[in-house]
């Protein structure tokens, strides 16, 4: 992406700039502040700044005239702001429509789409549903389409300033299409006689407007397309040598920083190995004469592969330390910008962190605890960038007192060639193992297969066994013997297997599966306050659900609501908002007193946080309305949130991170969740069992361990489909 900022210092660039696309927005001020305020002043109706009624607001926005154009622009952009591309995009084409040779809306709109495009980028990588991969594949095709057509169209006024970011911006785009995505090669080959001509315009126009930074990201373009035109490798070197006499004349030393960088990526492209050492050395140091550490982390994560590729496997570690530090010093920064900075970053950081893994369990005798750390950073980074804010509050794992630990921990880490496996036991002691990364992913994959199908609710039991009892032999009978017998395992792994009902593994020799060996629950490797057992003197519960048909009309009723709440009303004591009277303000006024708060409901957890939620009356409960559940509680912490007839979205390999955000902003020890909607009887039965056993005092992983045995005891439901897509994430006490 490319990059034009001011000479300012590493905190003033996070805190007051937000990168968009080669142009430089300051933020001014809040984004919904700014939404609300337009839309008054455009006399929009109410909830267009959270993302409501797109079909209504396409209809204002298209009566708007002229004297209009400047607050619909200054909405668009506020909306993309607040993630709400679709919004964004029909106040930006309304814009267009009425004022079509403006030039800023044009960049605005081609902006937009490039960050839409990304989306879809994003999208793509974190599902393995072939359905929803072929739309982001489509939807990716049309928005980097859209995009380079809205760029090209300022080209014919040569020499503005808004012609020469939009060139930019276009290479940008074009150099990175096959990188992001295969299918997206002919695209790019259909265009190469277009970048071939911008950057022969460019050379001319830089030299004029002198623009440092636009100059070393216009360089960096190149260097990505440089294999399918070898005079774009000679142009990108130019540009960073221009750059590095400009920026040490100037004294800019993050410009020197970055075109030392380039400098060293071009030599390490041809093998030159120990002279790009050189360079991005230079880089490196540069970067940190500044504390530029946004630049830093490349350099070093570069340096450290250039090292172990020539052997020098300590200075790779050292190399991998210093970028892992220099991530975790930005990270905070990094929420700040705008979501298609965090899906590269994201894209960017996380092999780092794997690589560094990697290159520590290859030790003779591995540091297991700095390995653990290293992923816990991660997790907590990835769950950092969904909810935008900073979690430093969450506690390790590792830090929590032995006496709350689990019998074992499981820690699952995909590394860049393999997977590792850490067993914790009770009493701190580590061990692992390296398994077979392409057995495990093929039954990784046909365990998704079935699971993804349109038919999972019709699959027998044998079959179930069988693709489940060949994912237990690669994944669990390597390390079968350093797990206990029995008791309880909390499960720490990689975001292949977040998604996947581990109760369900099979042990083909026993004939158990695993949930009748363990009880389980999910944990990111951090816990948002220490495990706590519920308090039988605290067994109370709010119940809250929608039973009925909404005006929603694309969320079915759900009859057997009434039914579940009636079993749990036997047991524990409750209050109940049913159907109208569930809502999310009675929702966080009543619930401020509920140690555990039990919503019945249709809801979705996603890898993007504006799908995830919980059906209201008539509306849909986001994160962010949860999150009201944390503040000013009479009591404890709030020991148990039971989602209850909610779903994963289908192929989000990322959608457990719905359920830990949703665990995070109500400040719950634990969430009781369902991955896929399940039958209504047996999800009655389920929850009523597992309600007897928190009764009994059993722990929150023991009672639904118990639930999960009583219905596959049972003659009607013993089928995995009817008990096995329940999980707790959090704490298992």
């Amino acid at each position: 992406m490319l990059v034009v900022t001011p000479k300012v210092t590493l905190t003033a660039i996070f805190a007051t700039i937000t990168v968009v696309l080669g142009s430089m927005t300051a933020i001014a001020g809040n984004p919904l502040s700014d939404c609300l305020r337009l839309s008054r002043e455009l006399k929009l109706s109410e909830g267009v700044c959270e993302g409501k009624a797109l079909s209504t607001f396409k209809a204002e926005v298209e009566v708007l005239n002229v004297d209009r154009v400047s607050p619909l622009q200054q909405i668009g952009v506020a909306l993309r702001r607040l993630g709400y591309l679709e919004e964004s995009e029909a106040a930006l084409q309304q814009a267009l429509i009425i004022r079509p040779e403006d030039e800023a809306i044009t960049l605005s709109l081609g902006n937009l789409q490039h960050q839409m495009y990304r989306r879809a980028i994003s999208l793509y990588k974190s599902t393995d549903d072939p359905a929803t991969r072929s739309a982001q594949t489509r939807e990716a095709i049309a928005k980097a389409n859209a995009a380079l057509t809205q760029y090209q169209s300022i080209a014919k006024n040569q020499g503005t300033n808004s012609q020469i970011l939009a060139d930019l911006n276009w290479i940008d785009l074009w150099s990175s299409l096959e990188q992001d995505l295969p299918e997206l090669k002919e695209l790019q080959q259909q265009n190469l006689p277009k970048a071939i001509q911008i950057t022969q315009f460019e050379q001319s126009e830089l030299d004029l407007n002198r623009k440092t930074e636009a100059r070393i990201g216009f360089a960096e373009s190149l260097l990505r397309a440089a294999d399918l035109n070898s005079s774009f490798a000679n142009l990108s070197q130019t540009n960073a040598d221009k750059v590095l006499r400009n920026a040490e004349a100037d004294g800019d030393m993050r410009s020197v920083s970055r075109a030392y960088g380039v400098k060293g990526l071009l030599l390490k492209r041809v093998g030159r190995n120990r002279d790009a050492i050189t360079e991005l050395g230079k880089a490196a140091s540069a970067a940190q004469s500044v504390s530029a550490k946004d630049l830093a982390y490349k350099w070093y994560a570069e340096l450290a592969k250039i090292s172990e590729i020539e052997g020098s496997r300590g200075k790779a570690l050292e190399y991998y330390k210093a970028s892992i530090a220099s991530l975790q010093q930005i990270r905070s920064g990094i929420l700040q910008l705008n979501p298609q900075v965090q899906y590269e970053f994201r894209d960017r950081a996380e092999p780092i962190y794997r690589e560094y893994m990697g290159l520590l369990l290859d030790k003779p005798s591995p540091d297991l605890r700095e390995v653990i750390r290293v992923n816990d950073k991660l997790r907590v980074g990835e769950l950092e960038n969904f909810l935008q804010c900073d979690l430093t509050r969450l506690t390790s794992l590792l830090d929590l007192p032995i006496e709350t630990s689990a019998d074992a921990t499981l820690y699952i880490i995909r590394l860049p060639k393999n997977y590792a496996q850490i067993i914790r036991s009770k009493d701190g002691r580590l061990s692992h193992k390296i398994i077979d990364e392409k057995e495990l992913e093929v039954n990784i994959l046909g365990v998704k297969r079935n699971l993804q199908s349109d038919r999972i609710e019709g699959l027998s039991a044998q079959t179930y066994r069988r693709v489940f009892g060949a994912l237990y032999q690669s994944l669990i009978l390597p390390i079968e013997q350093e797990l206990p017998k029995a008791g309880t395992l909390v499960l720490i792994v990689d975001p292949q297997l977040q998604n996947i009902p581990w109760a369900m593994l099979y042990d083909t020799r026993q004939q158990k599966y695993f949930i009748e060996k363990y009880s389980i629950s999910y944990s990111l490797g951090s816990e948002v306050a220490e495990p706590k057992r519920l308090s039988t003197s605290r067994q109370k519960v709010l119940l809250a659900g929608v039973s009925q048909q909404t005006n929603l009309l694309e969320f079915p009723e759900i009859p057997s609501v009434r039914s579940e709440f009636e079993k749990i009303q036997q047991i524990f004591k409750n209050t109940t908002l049913l159907n109208q009277n569930f809502t999310s303000e009675s929702l966080l006024r009543v619930g401020q007193n509920y140690p555990i708060i039990h919503l019945a409901s249709h809801g979705q957890f996603s890898s993007d946080p504006q799908n995830t939620f919980v059906l209201g009356w008539n509306e849909k409960i986001t994160l962010s309305k949860l999150s009201g559940l944390i503040r000013n509680r009479e009591e404890d912490s709030l020991e148990l949130l039971i989602l209850s007839a909610c779903e994963t979205a289908k192929g989000d390999g990322r959608a457990m991170l719905g359920i830990a955000g949703t665990l995070v902003q109500t400040g719950a020890r634990a969430a009781f969740a369902t991955l896929w909607k399940v039958n209504d009887v047996s999800q009655t039965i389920l929850m009523e069992e597992f309600y007897k056993g928190l009764n009994r005092g059993e722990t929150k992983a023991e009672a639904l361990r118990s639930a999960q045995i009583s219905l596959i005891l049972s003659d009607t439901y013993s089928n995995p489909y009817f008990w096995g897509s329940a999980v707790l994430v959090g704490s298992h006490l």
